[in-house]
């Protein structure tokens, strides 16, 4: 599958798409490598982690699969951790999340 794409921007300028999936985590170390696995291999271009302050190993796991970790200095909920996905997602140089 590929998943690039060409688009334009608001004057014309032509762009590369990229694919990201963004998730957030907390206390996942034992189900974030079969949660990866499911991901269909190609469909994206990376994968980043938002870690909501987890207590396991996640962070370490989640770096041992080569996946980008963008760690909260406290547990701010999930409704924030969400926020913080897609407050990345609009920093980055992606246009598909």
């Amino acid at each position: 599958m590929d998943n690039k794409t060409s688009n334009r921007t608001k004057d014309g300028m032509k762009l590369e798409s990229k694919m990201i999936v963004v998730m957030p985590g907390y206390n996942a170390a034992t189900t974030l490598g079969r949660t990866v696995k499911d991901i269909p291999r190609g469909f994206e271009d990376e994968i980043i982690l938002i870690d909501d302050s987890s207590r396991d190993e996640m962070v370490a796991v989640a770096q041992g699969l080569g996946l980008t970790t963008i760690p909260h200095d406290e547990n701010k909920s999930y409704g924030a951790n969400q926020k913080t996905c897609y407050d990345d997602f609009t920093e980055a140089s992606f246009n598909e999340i």
